[in-house]
């Protein structure tokens, strides 16, 4: 369901993008002639109509943002409590974290933000925290751990990710290659354009008059893609965190080997096996720097001789055709040894 999370909030960037193109396109033109519904664009001032296009992007772009965090931290934490409940729910930081948002639900209990809430089954989360044995199905209530957090900044993200068990995610934000891309074609950077986020969105929510600085509308663009793929980029992130957590740090439990070599013209690549056992059809995940890639192996060969699997595969260099051709380095994974990895990435 992770990858479902995060079309979901494609979905809503896409939506932003297209409201802002298409309703400034439509204000640039002049209205047939007769047709009265098209006056009211002549009677707002373009100045307000700019500043209206950059709150509402800069609201709704944050709001996806942060509604994406809380959406994957969800899936984290089910991931969590169905294969791996004991490190979980015994670790001292998603302890730490859950009571102190649990306390300031309590604090803030008559607040409308607080109001509404289950505060006996907040309590049984906490009672589940130090519960000897841990029972079947354990479920935990998302709300305690976002109580306390302020609005999202790529630090508070990290923070809240090293808490709960995930691992601090800026390096691998740092060397997504289509963040450095975009960054570098529009001249920002991925943690100031959060943090500038959050206080254009704090705002325009919460301010009386205009904005000091509008947006324009391909300046809102960029930053609407920037978030877009900083969500896909954290996705893949938690995606290999879940890898980790299942097969070890350096993945030797599900590891299949490297790319050793590409052939781009034949669409193929060499892959230097450091697992025995190798087959045709198998669902892999590629991992390279800050990037994950779902396929599956086509074809094999062996020295030019094709196979559909090989039993002794440990230091061999098998030539393999799948839908994606990765880059030299990458480490492939056979994705089945990753319980519930099918779930997550559906």
């Amino acid at each position: 369901m992770l990858r479902q999370r995060l079309r979901e909030a494609q979905a809503h960037f896409d939506q932003i993008k297209l409201i802002l193109m298409e309703c400034s396109r439509a204000r640039e033109q002049a209205p047939p002639y007769g047709l009265a519904s098209g006056e009211s664009f002549g009677t707002v001032d373009i100045a307000y109509w700019k500043a209206y296009d950059h709150c509402a992007a800069v609201v709704r772009c944050y709001a996806t943002f942060e509604r994406f965090i809380v959406n994957a931290v969800d899936e984290w934490v089910r991931w969590s409590l169905t294969y791996h409940p004991v490190p979980f729910l015994r670790s001292e930081t998603v302890r730490a974290l859950y009571e102190s948002g649990f306390a300031e639900i309590l604090r803030r209990r008559t607040t409308t933000r607080f109001a509404s809430l289950d505060r006996a089954r907040l309590a049984q989360g906490v009672t589940l925290l130090y519960a000897e044995p841990i029972p079947a199905n354990p479920s935990l209530p998302l709300d305690p751990f976002f109580a306390a957090q302020p609005n999202l900044t790529l630090g508070h993200v990290s923070s809240l990710f090293k808490a709960i068990g995930l691992g601090d995610p800026q390096l691998w934000v740092a060397e997504c290659v289509a963040l450095q891309e975009l960054c570098a074609e529009e001249g920002f950077g991925v943690e100031e354009e959060l943090k500038q986020l959050v206080e254009r969105r704090n705002e325009a929510a919460h301010g009386n008059s205009l904005p000091a600085e509008i947006l324009g509308t391909n300046d809102l663009l960029a930053r609407v893609e920037l978030f877009a793929q900083l969500c896909e980029c954290l996705c893949d992130f938690i995606l290999v965190a879940i890898c980790r957590t299942e097969l070890g740090e350096e993945l030797e439990g599900g590891a299949l080997g490297r790319v050793s070599h590409v052939w781009p013209n034949a669409s193929a690549f060499e892959l230097t096996a450091t697992r025995a056992t190798i087959y045709v059809d198998v669902p892999v995940a590629m991992l390279g720097r800050s990037v994950l890639v779902l396929s599956k192996i086509q074809s094999i060969q062996v020295e030019g001789i094709p196979t559909v699997g090989f039993t002794d595969g440990e230091g061999t260099a098998l030539g393999i055709r799948m839908p994606y051709l990765p880059v030299e380095g990458m480490q492939m994974i056979d994705a089945r040894l990753v319980r519930g990895f099918d779930a997550l990435t559906a």
